[in-house]
């Protein structure tokens, strides 16, 4: 069967792995539950990356959970939403995550003409699945685990996630990443994902092209990030948002 382009670009994406550099000893864990708090809707995180996150108040924390992407690297997601009688209508999804212990291998992302934010290099691109063909497809994926961790909740949301997505390398071995997630839920709930990409040519419709503008601004309006500072306020950080493509 034909593997779909969108779907092998997803998935180096995600985890874009090579070899390491001759001689590296950069072979740590991925970073700990107990490295990352979340206070007043803020992520803050002391290393890998050294970073806080804060998160649009209509975007509710709902809480944590392990990751695991095979037998190579690890991690936790954060989720926070905005839902509306058990319906999640939008999502906002931190994703930190590393290649386990004895494997040789790093995140090489071109990141040499991204926007620096923070302190780190961020790029960004939407992206739309189906969640019931990642269910069949891919059963232990990050996206089903948190569609489990949403239906534990009792919790109910979309087969269409729709989504922009903006990522960094968090550590000079490259070891590490953060993907932060927006999701939206559809208007339209009769919505398919041949909407989206052409079932012929698997290239973005006419929609989504008109689409993913809207879907940049309010993804960027979800959060702000700033680097910590030890005694200082989080009111009183210097807050910076991802800039909008059409502004670099």
């Amino acid at each position: 069967m034909k593997t779909s382009n969108r779907f092998i670009v997803a998935a180096c994406y995600l985890l874009i792995l090579s070899p390491s550099m001759q001689g590296s000893s950069a072979v740590g864990e991925p970073v700990g539950v107990a490295e990352r708090r979340i206070v007043e809707n803020t992520v803050l995180s002391k290393h890998n990356p050294a970073l806080a996150i804060r998160v649009d108040p209509e975007l509710a924390y709902l809480g944590r959970h392990a990751i695991r992407i095979r037998d190579v690297a690890a991690g936790e997601r954060i989720v926070f939403a905005e839902h509306s009688a058990g319906d999640v209508k939008r999502m906002l999804i931190l994703q930190y995550e590393g290649f386990l212990p004895g494997i040789d291998e790093q995140y090489r992302y071109n990141l040499s003409n991204s926007p620096v934010v923070a302190g780190y290099p961020f790029r960004s691109n939407a992206f739309a699945f189906d969640l019931a063909v990642s269910r069949r497809e891919n059963p232990g994926g990050e996206s089903v685990d948190t569609a489990r961790f949403l239906e534990a909740k009792g919790l109910t949301f979309p087969n269409i996630w729709m989504m922009w997505r903006s990522l960094t390398v968090t550590d000079p071995a490259r070891r590490n990443e953060l993907i932060i997630f927006y999701v939206e839920a559809p208007e339209n709930e009769q919505l398919t994902i041949a909407d989206i990409y052409d079932p012929a040519t698997d290239r973005s419709t006419e929609f989504w092209r008109g689409f993913t503008p809207g879907l940049e601004r309010r993804a960027n309006a979800a959060f702000q990030l700033a680097v910590p500072a030890v005694g200082v306020a989080l009111s009183d950080l210097e807050w910076q948002t991802v800039p909008l493509t059409q502004e670099r």
